[in-house]
């Protein structure tokens, strides 16, 4: 985590991928409030989240996957 002055956590971490910082901020609870950037255009993005539930309880079928009846599916071994 990132530190102030004084040594207090700000709530904001930040990571370097391929030469982009990405920095997360995070609420009092641990939950993420945002994660923004700028791209190597220059170009800033900010995603803001918003009703964030921590480990919610998910239906196996979620991950399923059906593919429609009118394509090929190719498998890799």
């Amino acid at each position: 985590p990132e530190l102030d002055s004084h040594n207090k956590q700000t709530g904001r971490y930040i990571a370097r991928v391929d030469g982009i910082e990405y920095t997360l901020a995070i609420d009092k609870n641990g939950l993420p409030i945002s994660i923004q950037y700028t791209d190597q255009l220059g170009s800033p993005t900010k995603i803001i989240f918003n009703n964030v539930i921590a480990n919610p309880t998910l239906q196996d079928s979620l991950f399923i996957f059906t593919p429609p009846k009118d394509i090929d599916v190719i498998l890799q071994k």
